[in-house]
Parts: C-alpha cells; structure tokens; sequence
C-alpha cells in the first residue's frame, strides 16, 4: 500500500502546476498578441508601399500592396485599352462607375470683396489653383459609390470636376486606397448625361485611358486623390454642410492614406519622407509649383478658407519643392 505524499507537498506542487499553467497561457497570448501586431504593421506596410513604390515587390517590377477586388465583382469583358474596359476594371474596385453630367454639379461661385459676381472679373478673391484665373461656370460633383447589387457604398466617392467645357472624373475607395481617373471624350457635351460603366453606350462617351494616362494626372494628385484650395473649399457637401464637398482624407489621425491608381497606363504615385522635414511629418509631400496658386503656402490643414499665407516653415516648404522639381526633371 504506497503511503500519500503529505498534505504541504501537495499544496506546493499545485501550486508549481498553477504557476506553469499561467506562464503558459501568458506565452501564448503574447504569441497572439505579436501575430496580430505582425499583421497589422504589414497590412500598414502594404498600403503605404501602394503610394510609395518602396519594397521588395516594387524593387521586383511587381506592384507592391494592390487592393483586392471585389468578391463579387464581374470580369472585365470589354477590349482591353478601351474606354469601357477601364471603367469594367475601376469597377471591380469602387463598383459600378455611376452615370453623371456637368448639369448636375455644384457651381463654384466667384466673388469680389465677398460679394458673388456674374461677369468674370480680373481678380477675384478665391482664383482657381491651376489657372490662377477666375473663370465662372465651373463646377464641381459627387456622387455615392454602390456595389455591385446597387446598395449604397458609402467609402466609395466619385467626384466630377467641369471647367472649359469638359468634365474630369475621379472615383475613390477611401478603406483600399483605389482610385481611377476618367474624362469625357467631347464626343457630347459636358451638360449632357453620360453613361456609367453599365451601360452599352459608355464607349461613346469616354476617352480611353492611355489618353487619360498621357495627362499626368498623379503628377498633380500626388499626396491624395482630392486636390483642396480655397476655390474648391467653397462648396460644402449638401449631405453634411460641415464638410467640403470635396472630401478630405488626411488628417492627423490618418497621414497618410491608402492610395493606388488602377490601371496599367497609369504611374503610380511617387513621395517620400525627407528627414527632419516638419511638412513630410505630417502628411505626403505635393507638389504646388505645379500649380499658379501655391497651396503649400496655405495655414494648414486643409479645407482652406481664404488665401492666408503662413510665414514658418519656410526652408521646409522650399525642400519640398526642390524635391518635386527633381522628380519632374527624371
């Protein structure tokens, strides 16, 4: 008859189990805790890698941190290189590219001393960014992206910009970063409905997206897809008239966004970080000595009210500029 371990060795080896057990369950929640960390920071690493080019698979010739398409998303059917199989294929991302016109977009107004006026004046007091000039007429759209199954699809944006008889399109998944660019082919009138990318007609009134590409359109939509300026930041979005009808995507919470140009005629964006500058800090460098107003010059953040300038910063915004003028001459 063996003979029981006394009572006080019993009481210390269940303790010892207790204490293995406890570490035990300790490693593997760390282990899970460093997976999950693992992951987030390479799901952060994809994204940033989309707009910065930077990586193994960019180094490869590969394009680094692609979105996914869509589930449920259709096939591309049309011709490749035609107008209507980039829609098709911007449609896998953001869903159907919705039908749109000039007719439907929101005027900006032009003012003198705060007062709107109705025959375009020499100067004004929010000029255009590109053009510097104070056109009337042009306006600016949005429309809510739908998937595939026509529910509403409130992290897809499709803006609609409408100057100089054209109409300049720019659809956005603000949770993958994918984006696309379109124009109308002058084939129609900007006031007149076209089609989106369901329709069989969409071909007539599309350019096709070398044409689109040959543009430059990253050039200047370089930090984010959404260009702001206090000409643009007028509008206000009528669903919500505390924001810009022209979203904004950065912000201190989220620096830099997820950013991807879909389609093989498109570059992809280009940016950096310059050390100890306190501009790439902050958000993605643009280039504003691409355009006649100089946004950088700007009280930041964005939307801007007026044309206030800032006096800091001065050898910072300069480094940036010189930047994008090393970029442009490659």
């Amino acid at each position: 008859m063996r003979r029981s371990a006394p009572l006080a060795t019993v009481g210390v080896l269940a303790l010892l189990a207790a204490a293995f057990a406890a570490l035990a369950g300790i490693l593997t929640a760390s282990g899970q805790d460093a997976s999950r960390t693992a992951a987030r920071t390479q799901s952060a690493a994809g994204r940033e890698s989309a707009s910065t080019g930077t990586g193994a698979a960019a180094e490869a010739g590969e394009t680094p941190g692609r979105p996914l398409p869509d589930a449920d998303a259709p096939e591309p059917t049309a011709e490749p290189g035609t107008a209507l199989h980039h829609a098709q294929l911007c449609a896998r991302y953001l869903g159907p590219v919705p039908a749109m016109s000039c007719s439907e977009a929101h005027v900006v107004p032009i003012t003198v001393d705060g007062v709107e006026v109705f025959e375009e004046p020499e100067t004004c007091d929010r000029p255009a960014a590109l053009t510097g000039d104070c056109q009337l007429g042009n306006a600016i759209g949005r429309w809510q992206g739908t998937h595939h199954d026509g529910r509403p699809r409130p992290e897809v944006i499709f803006m609609n910009f409408c100057r100089d008889g054209g109409m300049g399109v720019i659809g956005h998944n603000t949770l993958t970063g994918a984006t696309c660019f379109f124009h109308m082919s002058h084939n129609v009138h900007n006031s007149e409905m076209h089609p989106g990318s369901n329709h069989p007609d969409y071909e007539d009134y599309w350019q096709t997206p070398d044409i689109v590409a040959a543009d430059g359109c990253e050039a200047c939509h370089l930090a984010d897809p959404f260009i702001h300026s206090p000409w643009a930041d007028q509008l206000r979005n009528p669903d919500n008239p505390a924001e810009p009808l022209v979203p904004v995507l950065a912000g201190p919470t989220n620096p830099r966004p997820p950013y991807f140009v879909v389609g093989d005629e498109f570059s992809q964006p280009v940016t950096t970080e310059l050390p100890g500058n306190r501009c790439t800090t902050c958000h993605r460098p643009s280039c504003d000595n691409r355009f006649t107003m100089s946004l950088a010059d700007l009280r930041m953040p964005a939307p801007f009210d007026d044309y206030h300038r800032v006096d800091g910063f001065a050898e910072d915004r300069q480094a940036v500029r010189d930047w994008c003028d090393a970029i442009r001459s490659r």
